[in-house]
């Protein structure tokens, strides 16, 4: 039977810590937003489109799962386009998996933005 669609698997196994906690993150963040691997490709290559010229992007479910899995890494690119098809920032996608702030999914990046500052800023011990 062909893996679940939106099954998040288990963290990835790479030997490089920033690599990984990106990939489990963009697992964890899609999985808790409900899309599907293939959901999240779409909304990558939508975001894409917003720029001039448009950032074009092959990204797919297959792209998506090998990535989540830990076989394959994320470019840069591929980052800032998640970040956007999430609506969040790429440092969010690199932050620890205790750290990540989830918010509800139409909820703007600026919305996002500011609570992050905010979790920061009490963690930093001082007011925003």
């Amino acid at each position: 039977m062909p893996p679940s669609d939106n099954k998040v698997r288990d963290m990835p196994k790479r030997n490089d810590p920033i690599s990984n906690q990106v990939a489990g993150n963009i697992a964890r963040l899609r999985q808790a937003y409900g899309y599907t691997g293939t959901e999240l490709a779409e909304r990558c290559a939508a975001f894409g489109r917003t720029f001039e010229p448009p950032i074009e992007t092959s990204m797919n479910f297959g792209t998506i799962s090998k990535i989540e899995s830990g076989d394959r890494t994320v470019s840069i690119t591929e980052m800032f386009l998640f970040a956007g098809a999430l609506a969040v920032t790429t440092n969010t996608l690199m932050a620890p998996f205790s750290n990540l702030a989830i918010g509800a999914p139409s909820q703007t990046l600026e919305a996002r933005v500011t609570a992050l500052e905010v979790q920061m800023a009490q963690v930093l011990g001082y007011q925003p």
